[in-house]
């Protein structure tokens, strides 16, 4: 699969392998979730993706839910400490949660990790349509996104839909710390890192090539 074709159905496909580079998840989950409707939508559901995932893996193992668990935590941590320190009593809460929802049926909790996946992936037609499926290549509105559709284009947006659910699924579990980074930011805590975060958000927005384009996909190859 050549890369334009994983940027057409993934977006920015580095965000779902470059996973310790801190910054570069922060600064993706903030073009991605600017407005109210999204990160609203992603602060509801992405605890019940993992609640309900650590559930239905407890009906084969209680140690595969906690296993969940644990991985988040070493994860979170190994991003920076203020993350990891700001995830360990969410993240053990939602473990609790999750193992004691392993009392459901398990047809009901994969309805409410499904239903969840959907939601927070729905979500996203409240933000600006982003490259490559806006209008010449750059970010726009929905409300003209759709306008500007013939069937066939619908019917590849419904399929990037389909897509964007697993994805959000894939995503629920590494985004909980950067949604209470975010909110710590928006609480007034670490005034260095939301000064750096809003200027790289509009640096981003003004020139989106450059940020995540062959520069930036140079500069993690590098890192690597």
């Amino acid at each position: 699969m050549n890369r334009e074709t994983l940027r057409r159905w993934l977006i920015v496909p580095e965000a779902h392998v470059a996973l310790m580079d801190w910054r570069f998840q922060a600064e993706l989950y903030a073009m991605f979730h600017r407005g109210p409707v999204s990160r609203w939508g992603h602060i509801l559901c992405s605890p019940v993706i993992v609640a309900g995932t650590i559930g239905a893996l407890s009906h084969a193992s209680a140690g595969l839910g906690w296993a969940v668990t644990g991985a988040q935590l070493a994860y979170f941590a190994a991003l920076t400490p203020r993350i990891g320190g700001l995830a360990i009593a969410p993240v053990v809460a939602i473990g609790i949660a999750g193992n004691l929802l392993a009392g459901l049926p398990l047809f009901v909790l994969l309805g409410a990790v499904g239903l969840a996946s959907a939601v927070q992936a729905l979500s996203h037609m409240a933000e600006p349509i982003p490259p490559p499926w806006g209008a010449n290549d750059d970010w726009e509105a929905p409300a003209s996104f759709f306008r500007r559709q013939d069937a066939a284009g619908l019917a590849r947006a419904v399929a990037l839909g389909t897509v964007a659910v697993a994805l959000e699924f894939w995503a629920a579990f590494r985004v909980l710390g950067l949604q209470w980074h975010g909110m710590a930011l928006a609480a007034g805590l670490w005034d260095d890192d939301r000064a750096w975060l809003r200027a790289r958000r509009q640096e981003i927005v003004d020139n989106w090539r450059t940020c995540w384009g062959d520069a930036r996909r140079a500069e993690h190859e590098a890192a690597a």
